[in-house]
Parts: structure tokens; sequence; C-alpha cells
């Protein structure tokens, strides 16, 4: 087990996700000034598991085939810009179609990590190390909520969308620099499962 490897990708993937879960505090706050509904929330909201019930089981399957690396890096390069999609959205249909490309670069990033840690895991570790890298996980969702909500009341919920555009940015400069590409005869030989099955 490769050590640096694996906390590399750990403060990567914790540092990708504090920015997207900064940003939930005020997001019902902010629909309401793009003139949001009850029922545009809930859409809105509801569209972000939607693009993961979508994309999740395509990408992972491609991730097998192809590597882990560029898909996370995909993944966190769309998170940045779609911080400044959600500052300049003009309508709440912009923001939908916002949080559900927001799930989307959450399946490229989440079950390919995750993934990743299967491949550097000893078999008889890893349990231990998927612990772990949820740890970072959980709190990495815990505490963005409590950091962006300080964030918007001290500098404005624009702030807030600039902030999880630049910690996706370091997240994916993380993955760039210090992150080697899986092998791909490391990866697990998983049968293709069609949605009728799942």
């Amino acid at each position: 087990m490769n050590q640096r490897v694996f906390y590399t990708l750990n403060l990567a993937v914790f540092t990708g996700m504090l920015g997207v879960g900064l940003v939930i505090p005020f997001m019902p706050i902010y629909a309401k000034t793009l003139g949001a509904t009850t029922l545009s929330i809930g859409v809105f909201f509801a569209s972000f598991p939607l693009a993961q019930l979508c994309f999740m089981p395509t990408i992972s399957r491609l991730s097998d085939r192809h590597g882990r690396k560029w898909f996370i890096s995909a993944g966190l390069l769309l998170c940045s810009l779609l911080s400044l999609w959600f500052v300049y959205a003009p309508n709440m249909l912009y923001l939908i179609i916002g949080r559900f490309v927001q799930g989307g670069t959450m399946a490229l990033i989440l079950p390919i990590a995750t993934a990743y840690v299967g491949d550097l895991a000893p078999p008889n570790k890893r349990g231990t190390y998927m612990g772990i890298f949820n740890l970072f996980l959980t709190c990495s969702f815990g505490m963005g909520p409590l950091i962006g909500g300080r964030v918007s009341v001290l500098c404005g919920i624009e702030a807030g969308f600039y902030l999880m555009g630049a910690l996706n940015v370091v997240a994916l400069l993380a993955v760039l620099l210090f992150l080697p590409e899986a092998h791909p005869a490391q990866h697990a030989r998983a049968q293709a499962v069609s949605y009728g099955e799942m």
C-alpha cells in the first residue's frame, strides 16, 4: 500500500467535497432570489441524485477499463467551473441544470475514488482503508455546510461559490501532480450489469 498516494487521494476528495458541501446551507435562499417555488426547489435537489442514478453505472464501468485518475480529474474540473455557472445563473432553470451536472460530476469522483482505494488496498486491509477514506469523506460533508454558512454570512453567497471553485481547483492540482494512474491490471474484473438487472 502506497501511503503517500492513498492520503493524496483522501485529501483531494476531502477538499473537493468540502467545496461541494459549502454551498448546501444557502442554496434554498439563493434559489429564492431567482424566483424559485417550493416545487422548483424540490426539483433542484432531486436533480442531483437523479444524475448520479443516470451516470454512475456507466462511468464506473468505463473507469474499470480506462483507469481512474482522468475521470476524477474531469469531475474536479467540472465542479470548479460549475461555481461560475451558479454565480451567473439568470433563473431557476439554469440552477437546476447546474445541480444536475453537479450530480454527474460526483459520478466522476466518488465511485471512482472509492474504486481507487480498492485498487490500492491489500485484500486483508480493504475494510480499514475504506473506513479511513469514508472518514475523510464524511468529515468534508460535515464541515462544508458549517464553513459555507459562515462564509455566506461574512462575505455573501457568491463568495461561497467562488470558494467552492477554488477548493476544487486545489483538489484537481493535487490529483494531477501527485496521483499516479491506477494500472488497468489492478482493476477488479466486474461483470457488466444492465439497468434492468439492477
